[in-house]
């Protein structure tokens, strides 16, 4: 839980810092490494609750002990990797689902070898 819940303010953190770093730069300055600077973090953070998420499964497995801790890692684990997941993953998925309910299906056109 405590592994879990530390990621999780970590990412709240670094997603203000970029808020706040976003508004001060100036237009033309370069973000190539902050880019690649929140890339790393994205990646730990990410493993890091992954890895939050299987010691969660494996300590409400356990028999004879109390499951509380356990169980809040878990649901902490799946909230964070829920929200990274859509910061990230979501919006392009969602965006994909709504062009192609809007758009007419593309058609397909059928070429038989001709018969000699």
């Amino acid at each position: 839980m405590v592994l879990s819940l530390f990621m999780g303010l970590l990412f709240a953190g670094i997603v203000l810092l970029v808020f706040l770093y976003s508004r001060t730069l100036p237009p033309d300055a370069e973000e190539t490494g902050l880019a690649a600077g929140i890339f790393v973090v994205g990646s730990t953070i990410m493993l890091s609750e992954l890895a939050a998420l299987g010691l969660g499964i494996a300590g409400a497995m356990q028999r004879r002990r109390k499951k509380l801790f356990a169980l809040l890692g878990v649901a902490c684990s799946v909230i964070v990797l829920a929200v990274i997941n859509s910061q990230v993953g979501l919006v392009d998925l969602a965006s994909g689902v709504a062009t192609m309910l809007t758009e007419p299906p593309p058609e397909v056109h059928v070429v038989s070898p001709e018969d000699n």
